[in-house]
Parts: C-alpha cells; structure tokens; sequence
C-alpha cells in the first residue's frame, strides 16, 4: 500500500540534473558549389546530437515531438520534401518512440526559378524545430537556423560533399514498392478525398517473395524482430486501430511458437478528419513498414524499414494551406535577405554562413531572460510533493487498522482503558494519548535509525543492487499478504510483548502501544518494509518524519475514539471481509514490483532483468517452506525449515545472479571476424571455422546451442587447435552481406571451414548443422599446424542483443 502511494510521488521529489542543456549543432549543406536559374540542387541537413540524447522521428507513437523543418529564403527558391533517414525503436521513460541519436541527416533540395536573379547569391535559412530527450535528465526543446548562401551563375556547379550525401541516401528507407523481399507492395488509401468525419481505410498491401515470410507483429518470441507498421499522426487526424491478418504458426525448438506472414497480406486502419479547423487541401501522411524477411529454408536476412507517402485531399470548412498538411512538404517563407533580417524567429544561435559549402546553427533552445519568476509550481514542487508524502504516509497508517491483525484489537484497548479510567472521560482520552505515544515511539526508533543512516541511503534508487533487493522483499511482503506466511516475531520476544500488555495504568497503557506495534508485525510488517524501502530514499530528516507520519496514522484512531468513546459503534466489525481485504492489499504489493521492474530494465542489461525474475520464484519457495512452520511445530523443524528457507536463497541467488546471468559456458573461444582474415590465417598455418550468424537468426540459434557448444565438437576444436570466427550479422554489416553473396547467399546462416595452408579453399557446411556433419568438416581440413593463436584476434563480444527498429 505504501509503495503504491509514495514511488509515484518519488519521481516528483526527484532533483532535476544541474547539467546545461545537451549540444546540438546544424549544419546546411549544398550538394553543388554554385547554382543557376531553372536548376535544381540537393540540400542537406546534418544535425550532431549530443552523447545519450535523441530526437524524434516525424511519426510518433507513445512519446516525444516531431522534428518539423521550415525554410526562409530569397524570392525564387522552392524547395522539396524532406527525407528522413530510417529511425531506430527505442525506449524512453518507458514508451516507446521512433527517432535518431548521434548524427541525423535530412535530404531535400532547392530549386531556383528560371527567371530568378543570377547576379545575388540564394539566402536560404532553414529552421529545425524538436525536442531532445535523454533518459534521467528530461527533455529540452530544440530550435536551430543554420544557414547557407549559394552563389548563383549561369551553370550549376560541380558537385561538392558527395560524401555526406552518400551517407545521407543510403541510410533512407526505401519506396514499399522497392523493398527488399517485398518488390511490388504498396500502401494506399480508399478515398481520395476526405470530407469532416468521412472515414477511409488505409491499406497496405504486403507481397513477400514466394519461398519467403516475415514475422508477425506478434512473433511468439522477444528474440524475433516483429513487423510493424507506423503511420504519421497529424492534429485533427484520427488514425484507428490497426487489423492484420491471422498468422501462420509454427513450432521451432529454440524459439516456441513462432508466428509468420507469407504470400500477400492486407494490413488496414481506418482514418478519418476529426477537427473542422483541419486546413482544407492536400494531405501527406509518412507510413513507415518494418520487418524482417527469411527464406522457407530457415535463413534470415538483416532487418529491413520501408516507406510510403500516402496523399488524400481534406474537404473540411477550415482555410487551405499554403503547401500539403503533414511533414513531408516543408512550409517556406520568402524575404530579400532571409540570413540578416530572418523574418522566422529562432532562439538557437544563428551560426555562421559560407559560401557554396555550409552554414552552421547549434544549442538548444537558450533563455532570453535576464529574470525569470517561476509561478508554475515546479520550483516549489518539493515543498509541495513533500505535502503528499506526508499526506499518504498518515493515510497509508490509518488504513492499517483495518487489517486484522490490528482491527480487532483496537476496540477491546479502548473498552479496556475506559475500564481502567472509570468511565471518566479526562482519564481515557489520556490514556488513549499515552497508548499512541507508545506506538509513535516505535515508530521514532526506526525514524532515528534511517536518520542517522544518511550516509548510505543518499540515492539508493539509482543502485540497481538496491532495487533488486528492495523488489525481492516487497515480492515477499505481498506473499505474506497473501498467506503464503506470516510475519512472526521470536517467540521470546511475543511473550514478553504479551505480558507487558496485560499492565494497567498508564505505564501499561505506553507500553502497550509499543508491544501492540510489534504484535501487528505479520499485518504491519510488509506495508511498513515497504514504506521504509521508499522513504529511505528522500533526505533523512523528511524520511524519518515520514515514517513518523505513518505512525501517526496508525494512532490517531486510538486518540479519536478516546475522545469520543461513543464512535466505536462505528467501528467495522471484524470479519473474513479482512482477509479478503489484507490479500488485495498483497496484489497492490505485486503490482509495485512492476514499476520497480520498469526503474530497473533501464539500469542493467537484459540478462539481469531476467536474472532478478527468476530470483524471485526463489524467493517464493523460500517464504513457502516458513509458511508450513506452526506455532506448534517443535522448535529443532521451526529452525531446520527456516536452515532451509535460507540455504534456498542463497542457491537462488547463486544461481540467478551467477549461473543464469553468464553466457552459455563453451570451450570455444570465439573472435570477430573481418573480410580477410579467415585467409590470412590460413596462411599462417591455422584451420579456420567461420560462424555466419544472427541473434534473430532461428537456425543459427539452433546449431550453436545443439551442436557448436555440444561436448563432442568443443573437444574436436580443442584437439585440433581451431581458430573459431564470428560474423555477426545481427545488425546490417556490409562486409558480411558481401561475404555472404560470394558464397551465393543473402542471409544467414553460413558456416565455413578454411584449412590450414590452403586459403583459397572453403568447405562449406549445411545451414542446418549436426555433430557428424561438422566433425566430417573438420576431419577434412585437418588440425592446425600453428600455434597459439596469434594476438592480433580480437575476442568476439557475447551475443548482440537485436536492435529492433
């Protein structure tokens, strides 16, 4: 319950970084020198984001803003629609978004008019407009202007900076009709015209090589890239849920069930225009197509994105833009010297110019403040967030008395004390007073113990050790919730709680509250683990007051019904509904490790997320096994089941973290494979296997951990001193792929042996392997005749994770 409430409010009260905002430079780049009246000249943006930034891709999906792009220029420009390069699928703050960190090039081009002014250079001022994000520093808005001036003359020039717009082409998706595998789709729309609320179907239509297939959007495995289709949204556009066709299923013996499409296959969605303001006219609605294509033989090719501008015509009331809605066709502006007197405002640097080449834009968008009064509440959030932790943490201890470890006590106390007192109404209020004042000490106890551990707690949160620890023990909070087991304290000691509660007076009544804290603990314990694992988390002295929050909670109820003993009428009387409700509050528990899960995936790789997971089920166990103790269990089986309990997590924390957590052990020795080198060592006396593979690769997958890694062929390359090579074709590698066509292939998997001595000679192996076949391979290649092996190997990293775009 406490850390359903409060670990929300955490990320409110989490400091925002001191760091400046991220550097983000533009440059404008011309593909030619110069440029002449009625030609046309490709443009180029390169925008550098900084390390661990982003920006977003024109289409959206759960997150972020597009980057929009407008021009300015002098009188005669005109200028065409702006590529994007193919984006990558990334995560953050936990949703997804499509978008591009390090480098982004966009193309377009301008072009001049026939009876443009030849004796003026073109002005051209482009501004690019965004946001940038990065994970644990947030996001910043994001406007540059870089510009350009290009001389004009009677000819175009030669080209220039052909490099970058190689780079730039050949990172575009291709045209859906042009996709490799794919040749001959199309995406398309019902209606060519669309009227306000008029709904057509977009439809695309998927043809895949005959022999071929594509994952399904839902593939059956995390390890298979799945398809995807994308569609630009655009304000008063309303795009509709997407319906594909039923997949074709089949059984693999590494992957499960896996889930196909084949042949030709419809995907559609209905659009419609929503918002009568929508701008009449021409519509442009950038539809991106991902997937990945293999062949019936079990051979997968690299990952793959196409795309599609799909156009319809808005016949709405709202006035008609000047270019097509959407971001396709860039908006222009024009002025006699647009690069001086921009008549677009922009808060980047304006940069540099140069003649014919490129002009520079960078940063941020920066302040032009000199004082800036913040009366938006997020300078005092603190102050205010403070507010609700507090307000939860009393909330969260008043909602404890209803458990029934402490409901049913909470009448008999105050019948008791009005016993004590003689009905007299000053007497019980004081002893109610006194009573909470025994609970509140409890609770200061712990208060002074997190304050006085300040030194270790200062940001917990962002130790993944922490996390992981903090999620096993609420998991083992919610079980006891759920009966799994109690919560008990020693023996000893609940004897000694049960004898000082039967003291009267108001000696007895203080430590009362102090035993009755400690009698609640099965009830008690897993809310107030869990509000300690959170509060530990903000500075000591509100920690602790937040914990002393809960106390008051749990107490004020005592100091009500004191003060007003007629209440107690009102009281809920106990039940089975208690349990009932003490086991929802289990599944709250359950549902707070999910949001831990979520902090923790963008803190540790994979295999430790999964490590974590499997960890718990021992956890489980363990609690399990302390659950079968009863109270009239001898204490030598209380002890050995508890031995037990303990031993299992420790082997589950052996086996999670250290066993699970370590790539498959192998007596091969893997390194990275480079186009030569295979033959290069071959020279020098080695025998060389070349492993062509793929993490998405499903036969690849099956012949490394049923045969390569099988004892019999670990020990035939040891004996025979093999150099073992990896290619991984995981993420699209040109090198590869050329390797890859020279043996008459277009994918993987494609393994090959070079003996020793003998580098023009490869024997190259079936794509689905088995020990004979690979030990046959070997035997005829014989052993190396060199050794060790040469240091100038680089060792292969562990398996790639699968870059899914």
């Amino acid at each position: 319950m406490f850390a359903a409430v409060l670990l929300p409010i955490l990320t409110l009260l989490q400091p925002a970084p001191a760091s400046a905002a991220p550097k983000i430079t533009a440059r404008l780049i011309a593909a030619h020198e110069v440029i002449a009246p009625g030609t046309r000249a490709d443009l180029a943006i390169e925008i550098s984001i900084e390390k661990h930034w982003h920006m977003y891709h024109p289409i959206q999906l759960s997150a972020g803003a597009p980057t929009l792009v407008s021009f300015e220029a002098t009188p005669g420009a005109t200028f065409g629609p702006i590529a994007f390069p193919v984006p990558e699928l990334g995560v953050f703050e936990g949703f997804e978004y499509l978008g591009f960190a390090d480098k982004l090039i966009l193309l377009t081009s301008v072009e001049l008019a026939a009876n443009a002014d030849a004796s003026k250079p073109v002005q051209i001022r482009a501004r690019v407009e965004g946001i940038a994000c990065a994970n644990e520093k947030g996001c910043v808005p994001v406007e540059l202007s870089p510009t350009l001036s290009l001389p004009v003359k009677s000819e175009l020039g030669p080209p220039v900076n052909a490099d970058v717009f190689k780079k730039a082409r050949d990172a575009l998706p291709p045209p859906i009709a042009k996709a490799p595998y794919l040749e001959g789709s199309r995406i398309e729309i019902s209606k060519r015209k669309l009227g306000l609320n008029d709904t057509a179907e977009l439809v695309a239509t998927i043809k895949v090589k005959s022999g071929h297939h594509v994952q399904d959007r839902d593939p059956g495995s995390k390890e298979l890239i799945a398809s995807r289709l994308y569609i630009e949204s655009l304000d008063g556009v309303k795009v509709g849920e997407q319906r594909w066709p039923k997949a074709q299923i089949h059984q693999t013996k590494v992957f499960g069930t896996v889930r196909e499409q084949a042949g030709e296959f419809k995907v559609t969605a209905p659009i419609s225009i929503s918002d009568e303001k929508f701008p009449a006219g021409p519509v442009d609605l950038r539809v991106l197509f991902s997937y990945q294509c293999c062949n019936d033989r079990g051979e997968c090719y690299a990952p793959e994105t196409a795309e599609a501008i799909v156009r319809f015509e808005a016949e709405t009331p709202g006035a008609a833009g000047a270019s097509p809605t959407g971001t396709v066709i860039p908006v222009v502006t024009h002025s006699d010297d647009p690069i001086a007197n921009p008549t677009v405002a922009s808060a980047g640097d304006d940069g540099a110019t140069a003649s014919g080449g490129a002009g520079e834009s960078g940063g941020a968008a920066a302040t032009r403040f000199n004082q800036i009064i913040d009366v938006s509440g997020q300078a005092a959030g603190g102050a205010m967030s403070l507010w609700w932790v507090f307000l939860s943490a009393l909330l969260g201890g008043a909602i404890l008395n209803i458990m029934p470890c402490v409901l049913p006590v909470l009448s008999l106390k105050i019948f008791s004390f009005m016993q004590q007192a003689q009905d007299e109404p000053g007497r019980i209020l004081r002893m109610g007073l006194v009573y909470a004042a025994g609970i509140l000490a409890s609770f200061a106890v712990l208060a002074v113990f997190m304050v006085t551990g300040k030194t270790a707690w200062g940001s917990l949160m962002q130790k993944p050790e922490y996390i992981i620890g903090l999620i096993a023990a609420v998991f083992a909070f919610g079980l006891s919730l759920l009966g799994v087991f109690e919560l008990r304290l020693p023996g000893v000691v609940e004897n000694v709680a049960g004898a000082a509660t039967t003291r009267e007076g108001y000696g007895g009544a203080f430590l009362n509250g102090i035993m009755a804290t400690a009698l609640a603990t099965p009830c008690v314990g897993p809310f107030l683990g869990s509000a300690v694992g959170v509060l530990v988390q903000l500075p000591p002295l509100v920690a602790g007051a937040g914990i002393m929050m809960v106390g008051v909670g749990l107490a004020a109820p005592y100091v009500l019904l004191t003060a007003f003993p007629k209440w107690l009428r009102y009281v809920p009387r106990p039940g089975k509904w208690m349990v009932t409700f003490k086991q929802i509050m289990g599944f709250v528990l359950l549902a707070t490790i999910v949001w831990l899960l979520t902090i923790l995936k963008e803190m540790v790789p994979a295999a430790t997320l999964i490590s974590t997971i499997a960890f718990l089920g021992f956890v489980g166990v363990a609690c399990w096994a302390i659950g079968k103790v009863t109270l009239s269990d001898s204490a030598v089986r209380s002890v050995s089941i508890h031995a037990a309990s303990a031993a299992v997590l420790a082997a589950g924390w052996w086996v999670s973290f250290r066993w699970l957590s370590e790539p498959a052990s192998s007596q091969i020795v893997w390194y990275d494979w480079r186009p030569g080198l295979d033959q290069d060592l071959s020279r020098d006396g080695y025998t060389v296997y070349v492993d062509f593979t793929a993490a998405w690769c499903l036969t690849c997958q099956t012949n490394k951990k049923l045969v390569l890694h099988s004892e019999p062929i670990e020990n035939r390359f040891a004996r025979d001193k093999i150099i073992a090579l990896k290619a991984d074709f995981t993420k699209k590698d040109a090198a590869i792929l050329a390797q890859l066509r020279e043996f008459g292939k277009n994918g993987v998997p494609l393994n090959i042996v070079v003996p020793a001595g003998k580098p023009e000679t490869a024997i190259v192996l079936p794509e689905v392997l088995t020990s004979g076949v690979v030990s046959d391979a070997l035997r005829r290649a014989g052993a190396s005749s060199a050794d060790p092996p040469p240091p100038r190997l680089k060792q292969a990293a562990p398996a790639a994770t699968v870059a899914r775009r």
